[in-house]
């Protein structure tokens, strides 16, 4: 999968449940805290959102740097 487009999933799927956890209206609980379910979810997405947007960056600047010292070197 190409890196721009799994961001953009990844960036889509994270912004959606965000939108869940605010937008939509969910029961709260006798002290009107929200449920800890959907607070788990919303933390556990965000979570994984930073993960993959590291690991596509690191790698596709390993990438970038590999393809830079191949050119470099076979200017030589």
């Amino acid at each position: 999968m190409r890196p721009g487009r799994l961001i953009a999933v990844a960036t889509a799927v994270c912004a959606g449940v965000w939108m869940f956890g605010f937008l939509v209206p969910w029961p709260r609980d006798s002290e009107g805290d929200p449920p800890h379910g959907v607070a788990l979810l919303v933390y556990a997405t965000t979570l994984i959102y930073l993960f993959i947007l590291a690991m596509t960056l690191w790698l596709g600047g390993a990438v970038m740097i590999e393809s830079w010292l191949k050119r470099r070197t076979r200017l030589r």
